[in-house]
């Protein structure tokens, strides 16, 4: 059975934490044209629209949730309601019949005022949403296809471990594709609205390499809060046993590779001085490296 001790999720809190912060301070350090203060701002924006739009599509479904009846109603209806308010909209003559376009409009204002509220958070959430479906679904699939063809036998812990490591790294590291699959999805730019371009814009810049990760590391973080914090309190686990310890072995093997990969960048590897070296190996003595060393002998 496994077991997480309180020290073991205390260091992983504690690095992940660490982590978060230095690359928070790299990204103020390497090339950012944008003050310290200013970049603070945009990540409390940022924070500030995931919050509230959070906070509306909950309530939304809530609303949805607890009076479905009317809900429904209100679906069925609003087709209907659109209608009559473009034909209100091309026979408002009168005061009566302005008064009544006025009515009619309000739903229909508030509605777009929560779309456009909403719309934020529904961009910046779906990005991640779908660059995270190729991420971590191809990996999940392909394995759980090979268990069933092959009959290997992986626990479903085990093929969620994998999935989720490979998943991490693939979703970090692959920001070519990330784009490409951004422009298949609902958030491509259709060059019909001036917004969208914009929008275009904002989804590059989530799913750069230093910003996935950081939303990764964010992700671990939380995990390992509420993880902790359960195991500690009741002596309970997340999901279970095996598949929180899955999650948790599966951020430090994306903390190892993240770190192997900062460090190869920043260290002196040449590779091609180790191939010449290598290659130098295998060769033999010749007539001209005998008589050099012969001479240094003699001279000697």
């Amino acid at each position: 059975m496994v077991r997480w001790t309180m020290l073991d999720v205390s260091i992983l809190f504690c690095f992940s934490f660490t982590e978060i912060k230095c690359i928070y301070m790299v990204d103020i350090d390497n090339g950012m044209k944008m003050k310290q203060s200013i970049q603070t701002k945009i990540r409390l924006l940022l924070l500030a629209i995931l919050l509230v739009g959070g906070l509306v599509l909950g309530l939304l479904g809530w609303i949805f949730f607890t009076f479905q009846w009317w809900t429904s109603l209100f679906i069925i209806i609003f087709p209907v309601w659109l209608i009559l308010a473009d034909w209100v909209s091309k026979h408002r003559k009168g005061k009566v019949m302005k008064v009544i376009s006025k009515v009619i409009f309000i739903p229909l204002i508030v509605f777009f005022i929560i779309i456009e509220i909403t719309q934020p958070f529904i961009t910046i959430i779906g990005t991640y949403f779908f660059v995270a479906m190729y991420g971590f679904c191809v990996p999940a699939l392909l394995l759980c296809g090979l268990n069933n063809f092959f009959n290997i036998g992986m626990l479903p812990e085990t093929i969620g471990f994998i999935t989720i490591s490979v998943g991490s790294i693939l979703f970090a590291n692959s920001y070519n594709l990330n784009r490409k699959i951004i422009h298949w999805t609902p958030l491509r730019n259709y060059r019909e609205h001036r917004y969208e371009e914009y929008r275009e814009q904002l989804t590059s810049y989530l799913i750069q390499p230093s910003n996935v990760v950081f939303m990764l590391y964010l992700i671990y973080f939380v995990l390992l809060v509420i993880t902790g914090f359960l195991q500690i309190q009741y002596g309970s686990s997340l999901i279970s046993e095996r598949y929180d310890a899955a999650i948790l072995k599966a951020f430090l093997v994306f903390i190892a590779f993240t770190n192997m990969r900062t460090k190869a960048q920043s260290s002196d590897f040449d590779s091609q001085k180790l191939f010449k070296h290598t290659l130098g190996l295998f060769v033999h003595d010749d007539e001209d490296w005998l008589k050099k060393r012969f001479s240094n002998k003699d001279g000697s």
